[in-house]
């Protein structure tokens, strides 16, 4: 074996180790976060719209970390649509959105679905079932 070669296999395996350290430290900071949003949750007044809002806003944030630590493990496409998707989710929630922000979100979660269903379907196969029963000009 070349001496580049086992250069790239051993900075590959680092590579690989810290993202695996990287996952492991954002999900203690979101077990941490867990735990703190807990004691601030007993507190919240229920009775309050607000408390509700920054309750969800505090969940999709804690989800977002653990799709980071997915993502960072997995490696998975799909991984980073979902990140995508809880992110822009959580755009959503903030009281300063506008008209345009929605119209953005709609679009966004759009072309999200849209690239779900090319991702998990096989492309080719649609193209050769549907070329027979539709008239090209």
């Amino acid at each position: 074996m070349r001496l580049m070669d086992k250069i790239s296999k051993l900075l590959g395996i680092c590579i690989e180790l810290f993202e695996y350290l990287f996952a492991m430290v954002v999900l203690f900071a979101v077990i941490l976060s867990v735990v703190a949003s807990a004691q601030i949750f007993i507190q919240f007044d229920w009775t309050n719209n607000k408390a509700f809002y920054d309750f969800i806003y505090r969940v999709l944030l804690l989800v977002i970390g653990l799709e980071l630590s997915r993502l960072l493990i997995t490696h998975n496409l799909q991984a980073v649509l979902e990140l995508i998707a809880f992110v822009i989710a959580r755009k959503t929630l903030k009281p300063d959105i506008t008209s345009l922000d929605i119209l953005l979100i709609v679009l966004s979660f759009f072309l999200l679905i849209c690239s779900r269903v090319l991702i998990s379907v096989n492309f080719q196969n649609i193209l050769k079932y549907t070329y027979g029963r539709t008239k090209i000009k």
